[in-house]
């Protein structure tokens, strides 16, 4: 029985992270490598959100690393929400999140991520008497609608469009449209420069 108890301890912690209660980024890597083949296979959308916590460097290094973790918990609590099945909200590292979304089209997912946005803008916590207000700064991408062949293609799609909003002020939620061009959570179409995308496109299923 203790053998038994044990096991699933571990493989809970293999799955979950103990800080903020989302997936882990093994179980999320795991997942989306069976859902987009799935997704590709049968024609049917696919949706990545990758999220930033905005400044928060800043709140560890002006309050503490225990401040820090509060705010990871804080909106981990409004990205991991109740779930309808068909998604999945991981830990990606450090203060970045990442939302997997069956079954939905690009414009449908960047009105999550702007809903998202909006709940941790309006939310605030308290360190040390002060107020302090969150944000989070968001990118989107999703297939069929852009020609990510990879997993890991289309993550670094919706990575450069994360790069983008970051760039662009963050506290923004920002979907890749192709080619250059992004639309905002409010709807307006922007288009960016190479100097907007990220250095190098990093390999996230070696």
């Amino acid at each position: 029985m203790a053998t038994s108890v044990r096991g699933a301890l571990l493989d809970r912690e293999a799955r979950v992270d103990r800080l903020t209660g989302a997936a882990t980024r093994r179980a999320f890597e795991q997942r989306l490598l069976e859902r987009f083949a799935a997704c590709r296979e049968e024609g049917r959308a696919l949706a990545l959100v990758v999220a930033d916590l905005d400044h928060f460097k800043r709140i560890n290094d002006t309050w503490g690393h225990a401040a820090g973790d509060d705010a990871l918990r804080a909106v981990a609590r409004v990205l991991v929400g109740p779930s309808r099945g068909r998604e999945m909200c991981a830990r990606w590292g450090g203060e970045e999140f990442v939302l997997l979304l069956e079954d939905t089209g690009g414009e449908t997912a960047l009105e999550i991520a702007e809903r998202l946005r909006r709940r941790i803008e309006s939310s605030e916590l308290e360190f040390e008497g002060e107020r302090v207000h969150l944000s989070m700064s968001f990118g989107v991408a999703a297939v069929p609608e852009l020609s990510a062949r990879t997993p890991e293609e289309l993550v670094a799609l919706a990575d450069a469009a994360l790069y983008a909003a970051k760039r662009l002020g963050r506290n923004l939620a920002l979907l890749d449209l192709g080619r250059g061009r992004l639309r905002t959570g409010s709807g307006r179409l922007i288009e960016i420069d190479a100097s907007l995308s990220p250095p190098e496109t990093p390999v996230f299923f070696a």
